[in-house]
């Protein structure tokens, strides 16, 4: 009898941990926002590559907001913040993937704000942050840059 009791507690631990796992909504990986327009629709890979099957395997990951506008001059401001409490994110790593194959890492400040040449067209933007959700981002000419 208590063999099974503590089989079924078990049984219900897994089954609640997978649940609270597959809980999580699509549109909860990042958000994106443009001159002050969502662009949330260009974010890619917005399921975390690793785990089962795609999903994220319990692993807690928070998502990234990325706020960017241009500021003229062919050059774009941006904040990276928590998607859910708008917390800053100091020292997030944004990578530029251009279409004419040069590449460009950027550091956000202390604010979590940053600024980068939008002269070449892109053709990914990725902003990484510890126990964050990796956001990327598709360049999309008219959309994007």
């Amino acid at each position: 009898m208590l063999s099974a009791l503590r089989s079924f507690s078990v049984l219900v631990v897994v089954l609640l941990s997978a649940s609270a796992c597959l809980a999580q909504k699509k549109n909860e990986y990042g958000s994106l926002f443009y001159n002050g327009k969502d662009c949330s629709q260009l974010i890619i890979d917005r399921i975390p590559d690793y785990g089962i099957a795609g999903r994220d395997g319990c692993v807690i990951q928070r998502p990234v907001k990325l706020t960017l506008k241009d500021i003229g001059g062919q050059k774009a401001a941006g904040i990276v913040t928590d998607a859910e409490t708008n917390e800053i994110l100091p020292g997030a790593r944004v990578r530029l993937k251009r279409k004419d194959g040069i590449n460009e890492t950027i550091d956000a400040d202390a604010q979590g704000r940053f600024e980068l040449n939008t002269a070449a067209a892109l053709k990914e933007l990725q902003v990484y942050y510890v126990g964050y959700r990796t956001l990327k981002v598709k360049g999309a000419t008219g959309q994007l840059f």
